[in-house]
């Protein structure tokens, strides 16, 4: 019988760098009877890499019945000749994994061809999940406005909890059976070997060897803070067009000028108290997980549970704001060809400047102080 391994997520836990590594070793995967089948479409803004894209409720094939019979006929076809198949997509944890009869629905297309399913997630503790997915979101999407605090309140007022483990978990079980989830905690000190990779094929019941052709960087990371609050109030002042898709490089582009000028400063925009009540919250579920998944009785599911204070928010200069879309705007006009007209790019900066100004600067900060003064005096 053969099995698929479908790699579900969660996002920002090296999806990327797994599927890229997947795609490029297609010879060494053979010799261990194994195969990552070539079943992504290009779509905007996602990776083809990621082969099981098809089975998200986001992509454009998930409705297509005749593509969805295909692709498992094909799934089909391939349990004849490898022993392990490998899917994956990170969209699945957010858009399919929470639907009712998703997973069934799989169950009873596989069962056709005979093939056993096992699902793997690596899971990130929920601080540090919560503001790399909200980096990503604000990253990669023109339309994606919220601040971190509204972030919070749509995540906890979504029809699953992205971020309660105990809970999605729970319902995925339910389903396909707790025996066949692979629960890996996304920490170096947890990985096999201290590698993702070698952890991420272990759990595909395959071992590292020579034969595999290693990735020399890791892919699709994370943006500092003072990128995500520039770029945040470029999307809110929505001036955007569909060729926003190369921002994202400029962003990478940005952050490595910054680190070469030692001016790079890795930090989050969630203050400690924001963080301790997220893990505070989610202890006792992840306790569960632990204990349910890992086998472990101590209920350790994380090994790093300090919360550090050297990444803590800060108040950004209204200087460092303006030099983020100086860059930019650099960027944009040494291109050969224009992404933006420089006339609109102007717009854009100087319309998001003045949000920040308004909402952050020197002089709403003050503002603040002087409200929060006179509500003491007055009690």
């Amino acid at each position: 019988m053969s099995t698929l391994y479908l790699h579900i997520g969660t996002p920002k836990t090296g999806t990327t760098t797994v599927q890229q590594f997947m795609t490029h070793n297609e010879e060494a995967l053979k010799k261990q009877s194994a195969i990552y089948p070539a079943l992504g479409k290009k779509e905007y803004l996602v990776n083809p890499e990621r082969n099981g894209r098809w089975l998200s409720v986001k992509s454009e094939s998930y409705n297509n019945k005749e593509v969805r019979k295909a692709n498992f006929e094909y799934l089909g076809k391939l349990s004849k000749e490898y022993d392990t198949i490998v899917m994956s997509d990170e969209g699945l944890w957010n858009f399919g994994g929470y639907e009712d009869g998703f997973w069934e629905d799989i169950l009873s297309d596989l069962s056709e061809y005979d093939i056993k399913l096992k699902v793997i997630v690596y899971l990130r503790r929920q601080d540090d999940y919560a503001y790399s997915h909200y980096a990503q979101q604000i990253q990669t999407s023109r339309r994606f406005k919220l601040t971190i605090d509204e972030y919070l309140k749509k995540i906890k007022s979504s029809k699953i909890n992205y971020i309660d483990y105990d809970a999605y978990l729970a319902k995925v079980s339910a389903a396909i059976g707790k025996e066949n989830i692979i629960v890996r905690p996304y920490e170096k000190e947890q990985f096999e070997g201290g590698n993702l990779i070698m952890d991420f094929l272990g759990c595909c019941n395959l071992k590292m060897t020579d034969d595999f052709i290693t990735p020399d960087r890791s892919f699709n990371p994370s943006i500092t803070d003072i990128i995500v609050e520039g770029k945040m109030y470029m999307n809110r002042v929505g001036l955007y067009t569909q060729l926003d898709i190369g921002i994202s490089t400029w962003l990478f582009a940005i952050q490595d000028e910054l680190k070469k000028e030692g001016k790079l400063k890795k930090r989050t925009g969630f203050t400690y108290n924001k963080r301790l009540s997220l893990l505070n919250k989610y202890a006792e579920g992840n306790a569960n997980v632990a204990r349910q998944y890992l086998g472990r009785q101590d209920g350790k599911l994380f090994l790093n549970e300090e919360i550090s204070t050297a990444d803590m928010p800060r108040k950004f200069l209204s200087i460092e704001i303006k030099d983020f879309y100086r860059r930019i705007n650099k960027i944009n006009e040494n291109r050969s060809s224009y992404l933006f007209d420089p006339k609109d790019m102007k717009q854009i900066l100087d319309e998001a400047y003045g949000l920040f100004v308004e909402e952050r600067g020197l002089v709403a900060r003050i503002k603040g102080r002087i409200l929060r003064a006179k509500k003491r005096i007055s009690k």
